[in-house]
Parts: structure tokens; sequence; C-alpha cells
């Protein structure tokens, strides 16, 4: 069963995509933050804004659009980049919650291991949605 677009959730649509265009003003600088507030480089920012404005603009197009598995794509590997940075970059030592019956480490270990499988999921279905994507477009051009 797929969904029109006349039932498509736009209040939550518009307001998804504007979290992603507010963070991707951030990201670029066209909006300031105090620097206090920010634990995370700008290009985090402006991946997760990504997912976000191509959340809410998936809900707007629905799925009968040609760019549904682009942005869909484009929201995926905005997952994958976040979850790579945290894997391998970032500095978790500062991380919040946890196991509380285990140590710091134990549970910045485990934050990795999630962060990373994840990322490799998102690649994953990443690459899933560009071969459809890819598909659709040589159905849509025969």
């Amino acid at each position: 069963m797929t969904q029109s677009t006349e039932n498509a959730p736009w209040p939550l649509a518009v307001l998804t995509l504007l979290a992603g265009a507010m963070l991707i003003a951030i990201a670029a600088g066209w909006l300031t933050v105090d620097p206090n507030d920010v634990h995370a480089p700008m290009w985090v920012s402006g991946a997760v804004g990504l997912v976000f404005a191509g959340a809410g603009l998936l809900m707007l197009l629905g799925p009968e659009s040609m760019l549904h598995h682009w942005l869909a794509a484009l929201m995926l590997a905005g997952f994958a980049a976040v979850g790579i940075w945290a894997t391998l970059i970032s500095d978790l030592q500062n991380l919040q919650g946890g196991l509380p019956f285990v140590s710091q480490e134990t549970n910045v270990l485990f934050a990795r291991g999630l962060f990373g499988f994840g990322a490799v999921i998102s690649l994953a279905l990443c690459g899933y949605a560009i071969k459809l994507a890819l598909a659709s477009r040589e159905a849509s051009s025969s």
C-alpha cells in the first residue's frame, strides 16, 4: 500500500524541513550559536541538517517522486557520515549515559561499536537506495 501525497503529514514535513534548514544554516555560518553549546564539528551539524531536510522533503514529495530514492540515499549518507565521525574521530570520553555496571572505557567502546554498526548499515542502505534510483531512472527512460 502506497501513501499518497494528499495523506502526507505536511505539518510534520514542514517542521522537519525547517529544522534541517536551521541546522544547515548553523553549519554554514549563516546563523551563529554559542561555541560552548557545540560539541561536534560544524560539518556534522550540516550532515544532521541534511538528514532532517531530506526527511521533510521525502514526506512532502511522497513515494511517487523521481527524487524519492536519491533523497533517501542522501539521508542515509548523512547518517553514515555522523556514525563514522562518532566511531573513528570523535572524543567520546564525554559520553553521557551508558551502562551503569561497566567502566567508562567499556561504555565508550560499546558506543563506538554501535555507531560503527549503524554507519555500516546506513552505507549499505545508501547503496541500495542508489541502486533503486538508477533502476527507476532506467525504467522511466525506456
